[in-house]
């Protein structure tokens, strides 16, 4: 599957979807609205960073993806995000 995506990618059909793509991020990315939207999001996060709760939610779901919650168990876990039984 990944050989044919290369191979897609590498044809001219797919560098032309590629360099197209690359000239609208740019034109996104100049983009003044955009430009304050992301200032206003980075906002945001940042507040959201700083709340107590939120952090503690963060820190649960990084636990559980590292596998650190499952230490009381013994287990120190795969760090796969398979969920437990």
């Amino acid at each position: 599957m990944f050989d044919k995506a290369v191979r897609w990618a590498r044809s001219p059909q797919g560098q032309r979807v590629i360099a197209e793509a690359g000239r609208r991020a740019q034109q996104v990315a100049n983009d003044p609205a955009t430009r304050a939207k992301v200032r206003q999001l980075r906002g945001r996060a940042e507040e959201l960073a700083k709340d107590p709760a939120t952090r503690a939610k963060v820190d649960r779901v990084r636990n559980r993806l590292t596998g650190r919650d499952r230490a009381d168990d013994g287990d120190k876990g795969t760090g796969s995000a398979t969920p437990r039984p």
